[in-house]
């Protein structure tokens, strides 16, 4: 990729607008707040403990570093990239372009951490100050509640912490539906730069990650429930001009990622997605009696072996391609991995019982849970490369090796003095750990919950007719599904965004509640001094 123009200079055009745009929010939020600390005096308390939580914040990630770039799998490969303006399109073109822009905000590693959190922090707190203290007079209370709810759960750690994409990609999620809920509950009045700003945005999560299509396709909806049908300020004619641009904005950014992805690694993202639950269904008494299993099987051989799938489990791709000197990321498989990934899934949804228990043990496992079903253990031998394949490899993972290492030991950081940074490293370290394990034991049970009552709140708003409530918690739970059945592995920060948005859709949803039931107190209030 070294030699590829177009990659370097999209990705450093994109970058330093999104840099200009951390900037640009950074400054207004930070301007909103001086004048409200001079205009609203009655919001000091408020401003004071969202200043306390940040530096704290801040503590904690120069405390942690370099850590919250190394530990989250494969940042130190997009760092390298993005150093170089070069994007990973393994992960996907955006998620270099973040990291670019957020080492133009100030050129050094930690940024691409600091950056998302000082933006993530200010956009959760917005949210929490406009449905919480803004709307509800003892918002201040229930919002501390809240806040330090959310503090205690694991995953807080790692959202707004580490640099992986899956963690900002939680955040950007989060502020982005939060924005429409936010906005509904203020029934504001969309202009066109409102517009184009929430359709950047919907747009970007829908080409960072593919499950974020589901935002894009509820996008429509989401815009008639809260701008036309909620306050009828928007004719058919603007909407049908507003969602031409939409479809303009997203083929825009789907070019700069399909260009790379197209280039590169062909289908190879989805190639690795389906080894483990190939190895899980025939391991298991599968259904092969179908027509045309011969010819899956065939279509499957030519990109992996199916030995290598049955005997390392969802592994055998990766370490097929190894043994082949190539990498599962760059071998490009063209038409043949496409055959590769419909025979797959032909054989997947032919046995799709299987397949499903597979997906949701998974899902338990990463979260904290025993399996939910028996299955019998899938392949998962030791790989054993040879002298050459160990050598290609050590060649490969230069990238790693070099940003960890230029990360580790090139960058040091003195808070106060090198002897008491360590120490606060070491307090911060183990303090977060503990809070993370232990929260681990009871995490599960509470995603568990906010999944039941975030169905319960769909269910409600479909039959009151609250339908922003309805459509953007439809989606929430659809993207959580897919992430289940498509995951290809156990990790928990796949999930991430999903629970977290789950976190905000309740939070708002309950104060939406106290404002319609405040207005129709209100109403009933006028009434009476009408009568009278």
């Amino acid at each position: 990729m070294e030699h590829d123009y177009f990659a370097k200079l999209s990705c450093a055009v994109c970058s330093y607008i999104l840099a200009a745009i951390f900037i640009y929010v950074l400054w207004k939020r930070a301007f909103n707040m001086a004048a409200m600390w001079k205009f609203r005096s009655d919001r000091r308390p408020y401003i004071v403990s969202f200043v306390v939580l940040a530096l704290v914040g801040v503590i904690v990630l120069l405390g942690l570093y370099p850590s919250i770039i190394t530990i989250p799998p494969d940042t130190t490969y997009n760092y390298v990239y993005a150093r170089e303006f070069m994007p990973m399109y393994w992960h996907g073109f955006f998620t270099n372009v973040v990291h670019c822009a957020c080492m133009i905000v100030f050129p050094h590693p930690l940024s691409m951490a600091i950056v998302p959190y000082l933006i993530g922090f200010f956009g959760l707190c917005h949210i929490v100050y406009k449905a919480a203290i803004e709307h509800c007079r003892r918002g201040l209370l229930w919002a501390s509640i809240f806040a330090m709810f959310l503090l205690l759960m694991p995953e807080t750690i790692q959202v707004l912490m580490y640099a992986g994409r899956n963690y900002q990609y939680a955040l950007l999620s989060v502020y982005t539906l939060s924005l429409f809920l936010i906005d509904y509950m203020d029934r504001v009045k969309l202009t066109w730069t409102k517009f184009l700003g929430r359709t950047a945005l919907v747009c970007f999560m829908a080409c960072w990650r593919t499950e974020g299509i589901v935002y894009l396709a509820v996008y429509p909806f989401i815009l008639y429930s809260i701008y036309y049908s909620n306050i009828n300020i928007l004719s058919k004619k603007t909407m049908l001009k507003g969602l031409t641009i939409l479809l303009g904005i997203f083929f825009l950014f789907t070019l700069l990622d399909k260009y790379g992805s197209e280039k590169y690694q062909g289908l190879d993202y989805m190639i690795i997605n389906v080894p483990g639950p190939l190895a899980a269904v025939w391991t298991n008494n599968p259904d092969t009696d179908y027509r045309g299993y011969q010819e899956d099987l065939e279509a499957l051989n030519r990109v992996t072996p199916i030995d290598y799938i049955m005997k390392y489990g969802e592994m055998g791709t990766q370490n097929f391609n190894w043994d082949q000197l190539r990498i599962s990321r760059q071998s490009n498989a063209g038409n043949n991995g496409a055959g590769f990934v419909n025979a797959a899934y032909s054989i997947l949804l032919h046995n799709y019982n299987i397949f499903i228990k597979y997906q949701f043990n998974n899902f338990a496992i990463s979260n904290g849970l025993a399996p939910l079903f028996q299955l019998k253990n899938c392949p998962g031998e030791e790989w054993k490369p040879s002298e050459k394949v160990n050598n290609f490899r050590k060649n490969v993972l230069r990238y790693y090796q070099v940003g960890q290492n230029d990360i580790a030991n090139n960058y040091d950081i003195v808070v106060i003095n090198p002897s008491i940074d360590k120490k606060l490293s070491q307090i911060v370290t183990k303090f977060t750990t503990i809070l993370y394990k232990n929260g681990m034991k009871y995490s599960a049970y509470v995603k568990i919950a906010l999944t039941l009552f975030t169905f319960v709140i769909v269910i409600e708003s479909f039959i009151s007719k609250r339908w922003p409530y309805f459509w953007i918690g439809a989606a929430i739970l659809i993207v959580l599904l897919i992430v289940i059945l498509f995951s290809p592995a156990v990790r928990q920060n796949y999930y991430n965004s999903s629970f977290y948005n789950q976190y905000y859709f309740i939070f708002c949803y309950l104060f939406q509640l106290k404002v319609e039931r405040d207005n129709k107190k209100q109403v009933t209030i006028k009434a009476f001094d009408a009568i009278e």
